[in-house]
C-alpha cells in the first residue's frame, strides 16, 4: 500500500514538473515578445496582449512550483503542506531553492498580478 501511494506521487510529481517546464518555456517565449515592447508609453491592443499573456504565464508558472510540485514533494516526505511560507522554507533547506525570501518576493508579485 505505502509503496503504491508513493509510486502514485512519484509519477504525479514528473508530471507536474513536465508541466512546469511548459510553463517555464511559455514564459521565456513571453519575455522574449515583450522585453522588446517596453518600456513605452502607448501600447498597441496586441501589445496589451502580450503583457497580459506574460503576467498569467509568470502566475501559472509560479503556482505550479508552489502549489502543486512543492505539495506533492511534501506529500512524498510525508510532511503536512503547511504554509507557503513553510513549503518554501523546506525547499531551501533541501536545497530546492537557493532563497525562500527570493520566491517569497516572486509569490507577492503573483498575488499583485492576480489582484490588480
Amino acid at each position: 500500500m505505502m509503496k503504491e501511494r508513493t509510486d502514485f506521487l512519484n509519477r504525479h510529481l514528473k508530471r507536474q514538473i513536465a508541466l512546469y517546464s511548459k510553463a517555464i518555456a511559455a514564459l521565456k517565449d513571453s519575455y522574449e515578445v515583450c522585453s522588446k515592447i517596453l518600456p513605452k508609453k502607448e501600447l498597441s491592443r496586441d501589445e496589451m496582449v502580450e503583457l497580459d499573456a506574460l503576467t498569467s504565464r509568470f502566475a501559472r508558472a509560479a503556482d505550479i512550483f508552489t502549489q502543486k510540485i512543492l505539495k506533492t514533494l511534501n506529500r512524498i516526505e510525508l510532511e503536512e503542506a503547511g504554509t507557503i511560507i513553510d513549503r518554501l522554507n523546506r525547499a531551501e533547506k533541501r536545497n530546492i531553492i537557493p532563497s525562500s525570501a527570493t520566491f517569497r518576493e516572486i509569490r507577492d508579485l503573483r498575488n499583485k498580478i492576480s489582484h490588480e
